[in-house]
C-alpha cells in the first residue's frame, strides 16, 4: 500500500513538473513573438509610420494580456498613446495613457515606472 502511495505521489510530481515545463516554454514562446512585434512597433514610431506602429503594438499587447505580463502590457498602451499623440489623435491618446494608468495602478507594483505622477512631471 506505501509503495502504491509513493508510486503514485511521485508520478504526480513528474506529471506537474513535466506540465509546468510546457506551459512556461509557451509563454517564453510567445512573449518572445510579442517581443518582436514590440521592437519593430518602436522603430516604425522613429520612422513616423504610425498606423503601422499602432498595429504592431497593438499584436505585441494582445498575446503580453494572454500572458499576463502586466508591466509590458502598460508599455504597450505607453507606446500606442505616444503614437497617437505624435499622429495628433489627442482624444486617442489620452484614451491610451488612462489605459496604461489603469494597469499600472491595479496590476503593478506601487510607484512603478508607468504610474504617472505630479512628482515625476518635466514642467
Amino acid at each position: 500500500m506505501r509503495i502504491k502511495l509513493f508510486f503514485l505521489l511521485h508520478l504526480y510530481f513528474v506529471f506537474f513538473l513535466g506540465f509546468s515545463f510546457v506551459v512556461s516554454s509557451q509563454t517564453a514562446k510567445d512573449t518572445l513573438v510579442a517581443s518582436q512585434y514590440f521592437k519593430k512597433a518602436d522603430s516604425l514610431l522613429l520612422n513616423k509610420k504610425f498606423e503601422n506602429s499602432i498595429s504592431n503594438f497593438q499584436n505585441a499587447l494582445s498575446i503580453y494580456e494572454k500572458t499576463g505580463a502586466w508591466e509590458k502590457v502598460a508599455a504597450c498602451h505607453n507606446k500606442i498613446s505616444e503614437n497617437h499623440w505624435r499622429h495628433v489623435a489627442l482624444k486617442k491618446a489620452l484614451q491610451s495613457a488612462k489605459k496604461a494608468l489603469e494597469i499600472s495602478t491595479t496590476k503593478l507594483l506601487p510607484n512603478n515606472i508607468y504610474e504617472a505622477r505630479p512628482d515625476n512631471a518635466d514642467l
